[in-house]
Protein backbone atom coordinates (compact mmCIF):
# COMPACT_ATOMS: atom_id res chain seq x y z
CA UNK A 1 0.00 0.00 0.00
CA UNK A 2 3.16 2.13 0.99
CA UNK A 3 4.28 2.04 -2.83
CA UNK A 4 0.88 2.93 -4.18
CA UNK A 5 1.00 5.75 -2.04
CA UNK A 6 4.34 6.97 -3.43
CA UNK A 7 3.41 6.55 -6.79
CA UNK A 8 0.70 8.47 -6.29
CA UNK A 9 2.45 11.42 -4.77
CA UNK A 10 4.91 11.25 -6.75
CA UNK A 11 2.68 11.63 -9.77
CA UNK A 12 0.88 14.28 -8.57
CA UNK A 13 4.33 16.19 -8.10
CA UNK A 14 5.39 15.65 -11.16
CA UNK A 15 2.23 16.75 -12.82
CA UNK A 16 2.23 20.20 -10.76
CA UNK A 17 5.67 20.55 -12.27
CA UNK A 18 5.02 20.50 -15.94
CA UNK A 19 2.14 22.46 -15.25
CA UNK A 20 4.28 25.34 -13.54
CA UNK A 21 6.35 24.78 -16.26
CA UNK A 22 3.66 24.63 -19.43
CA UNK A 23 2.37 28.41 -17.49
CA UNK A 24 5.59 30.00 -16.82
CA UNK A 25 6.84 29.23 -20.31
CA UNK A 26 3.82 30.78 -22.17
CA UNK A 27 3.96 33.92 -19.69
CA UNK A 28 7.42 34.31 -20.04
CA UNK A 29 7.43 34.39 -23.79
CA UNK A 30 3.98 36.81 -24.05
CA UNK A 31 5.92 39.22 -22.13
CA UNK A 32 9.01 39.70 -24.12
CA UNK A 33 6.73 39.55 -27.17
CA UNK A 34 4.65 42.56 -25.44
CA UNK A 35 7.96 43.93 -24.36
CA UNK A 36 8.74 43.87 -28.09
CA UNK A 37 5.72 45.38 -29.62
CA UNK A 38 6.39 47.84 -27.51
CA UNK A 39 10.03 48.87 -27.99
CA UNK A 40 8.80 48.80 -32.31
CA UNK A 41 6.24 51.05 -31.37
CA UNK A 42 9.00 53.63 -29.92
CA UNK A 43 11.59 52.53 -32.89
CA UNK A 44 7.93 53.75 -35.13
CA UNK A 45 7.45 57.67 -33.04
CA UNK A 46 11.28 57.70 -33.65
CA UNK A 47 11.90 57.75 -30.07
CA UNK A 48 15.42 56.13 -30.55
CA UNK A 49 16.86 56.71 -27.10
CA UNK A 50 13.41 54.91 -25.23
CA UNK A 51 13.77 52.04 -27.83
CA UNK A 52 17.60 51.37 -27.19
CA UNK A 53 17.34 51.26 -23.62
CA UNK A 54 13.99 49.18 -23.54
CA UNK A 55 15.67 46.78 -25.22
CA UNK A 56 19.13 47.00 -23.73
CA UNK A 57 17.05 46.02 -20.48
CA UNK A 58 14.94 42.97 -22.24
CA UNK A 59 18.17 41.40 -23.79
CA UNK A 60 19.37 41.87 -19.71
CA UNK A 61 16.18 39.92 -19.06
CA UNK A 62 16.56 37.36 -21.82
CA UNK A 63 20.52 36.73 -20.99
CA UNK A 64 19.41 36.37 -17.03
CA UNK A 65 16.52 33.52 -17.69
CA UNK A 66 18.29 31.80 -21.33
CA UNK A 67 19.69 29.41 -19.06
CA UNK A 68 16.82 28.23 -17.14
CA UNK A 69 15.27 27.93 -20.87
CA UNK A 70 18.15 26.01 -22.04
CA UNK A 71 17.04 23.36 -19.49
CA UNK A 72 13.17 23.50 -19.87
CA UNK A 73 13.54 24.08 -23.96
CA UNK A 74 15.29 23.46 -27.13
CA UNK A 75 18.81 24.60 -27.10
CA UNK A 76 18.79 26.22 -30.60
CA UNK A 77 15.78 28.47 -30.38
CA UNK A 78 16.71 29.57 -27.15
CA UNK A 79 19.95 30.64 -28.43
CA UNK A 80 18.45 31.82 -31.58
CA UNK A 81 16.40 34.54 -29.83
CA UNK A 82 19.16 35.76 -27.54
CA UNK A 83 20.69 35.93 -31.00
CA UNK A 84 18.38 37.89 -32.09
CA UNK A 85 17.86 39.85 -29.02
CA UNK A 86 21.33 41.39 -29.69
CA UNK A 87 21.22 42.48 -33.16
CA UNK A 88 17.34 44.17 -32.06
CA UNK A 89 20.01 46.21 -29.30
CA UNK A 90 22.45 47.14 -31.87
CA UNK A 91 19.71 48.01 -34.42
CA UNK A 92 18.28 50.23 -32.32
CA UNK A 93 21.22 52.11 -30.97
CA UNK A 94 22.14 52.40 -34.32
CA UNK A 95 18.70 53.61 -35.16
CA UNK A 96 18.46 50.92 -38.15
CA UNK A 97 14.94 50.66 -38.46
CA UNK A 98 14.47 48.46 -41.56
CA UNK A 99 16.60 45.74 -40.35
CA UNK A 100 15.07 46.25 -36.46
CA UNK A 101 11.50 46.05 -37.84
CA UNK A 102 12.26 42.48 -39.91
CA UNK A 103 14.46 40.81 -36.92
CA UNK A 104 11.63 41.96 -34.23
CA UNK A 105 8.80 40.32 -36.26
CA UNK A 106 10.97 36.90 -36.12
CA UNK A 107 12.18 37.46 -32.69
CA UNK A 108 8.18 37.71 -32.09
CA UNK A 109 7.42 34.39 -34.10
CA UNK A 110 10.37 32.77 -32.34
CA UNK A 111 8.75 33.41 -28.63
CA UNK A 112 4.71 32.79 -30.16
CA UNK A 113 6.71 29.30 -31.35
CA UNK A 114 8.22 28.23 -28.24
CA UNK A 115 5.09 29.05 -25.96
CA UNK A 116 2.95 27.16 -28.65
CA UNK A 117 5.54 24.26 -28.39
CA UNK A 118 4.58 23.77 -24.48
CA UNK A 119 0.65 23.57 -25.49
CA UNK A 120 -0.39 19.99 -25.06
CA UNK A 121 -1.57 19.79 -28.67
CA UNK A 122 -1.39 16.64 -30.86
CA UNK A 123 0.79 18.42 -33.56
CA UNK A 124 3.00 18.77 -30.29
CA UNK A 125 2.88 15.16 -29.13
CA UNK A 126 3.19 13.50 -32.13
Amino acid sequence: MKRLWFAAVFTFIAICAGLFELFYIIQVTGQFQDQLTDVRGYMEKGDTATAEKEMHEIYEKWDSISSSFDILLLHDTVDEIGKNMLELKEFAKNKDNVDFYAICERTKKQLKSLGDSELPKIENIL
